[in-house]
């Protein structure tokens, strides 16, 4: 069995007494890589005695009820306190949809298509962050980190920049956790980007459809013209030229006074 990783011993010692199973069982997910979805109970027993060794507050024998009370064959979101059944009787903080929709992904935009998707608009699917819907932020920064193996410093970067772009909406009341959503300026401006851009080429299309009846009507009265010169030209006996582009007024045409 590989030695415990210090990140998790140490992020765990630090929540002392407020650290709680799905707490532990998310550390080892963002800090133990592996190619198996979540989390063997085993391995969550073995920090807790690596934990009440080094002198925390931690019943590690209370550890395998503790998992089992929150265990849960929901595929989709059901809550924070959760934990996962992904197979092979492992457990995750993520529910089994997301491991299959994410697993890999580093593009944030994607983990707010999924999560939003799986919860809806509900404003209660979190026990974290601030008030309205939307993902709190540091549910994001901990799936990008298990799921997509992103860094934080990479994720928030991502956030700034769709929130730059309109892509993102975050909450307004400054929350430190505050959460984020998929704008809806950024439906409005694609959409009104598509209707310019369809606006644009059904006037390029009326402009050729107009300069092509342009030329047609020259075309026409040059005809005319020439068979008005010729007419002309056979009652006279003269030979007046024809000039394209100037259209004559004949005194045959006009009505007799």
């Amino acid at each position: 069995m590989p030695g415990l990783n210090e990140n998790v011993l140490e992020e765990a010692g630090d929540r002392g007494r407020t650290l709680l199973v799905t707490d532990l069982v998310a550390l080892i997910e963002r800090h133990e890589r592996s190619d198996r979805l979540g989390v063997d109970p085993s391995r969550v027993v073995t920090y807790a005695e690596g934990l009440e060794a080094d002198g925390a507050r931690i019943d590690a024998g209370s550890v395998p009820s503790a998992i089992e009370e929150r265990r849960t064959d929901a595929t989709s979101w059901v809550g924070d306190d959760a934990l996962y059944a992904v197979g092979d009787g492992r457990v995750s903080t993520y529910p089994e949809r997301w491991h299959e929709d994410l697993r890999g992904e580093s593009d944030v935009r994607r983990y707010l298509e999924v999560i939003l998707d799986d919860v809806g608009d509900s404003t209660d699917a979190f026990d974290v962050g601030g008030a309205g819907t939307g993902v709190p932020r540091s549910l994001l920064l901990g799936a990008t980190a298990v799921l997509g193996e992103l860094n934080p410093t990479e994720t928030k970067a991502q956030i700034q920049a769709l929130r730059d772009e309109g892509v993102l909406a975050e909450d307004a009341d400054q929350h430190p956790n505050a959460r984020a959503s998929r704008s809806q300026n950024s439906n409005v401006d694609n959409e009104t980007s598509q209707n310019s851009n369809a606006d644009a080429a059904a006037a390029a299309l009326g402009g050729r459809l107009r300069r092509a009846e342009s030329i047609e009507a020259v075309a026409c009265d040059r005809r005319r013209h020439r068979r008005l010169v010729s007419r002309e030209n056979r009652r006279t006996g003269r030979e007046t030229p024809v000039r394209p582009g100037v259209m004559h007024v004949w005194l045959a045409d006009r009505p007799a006074s």
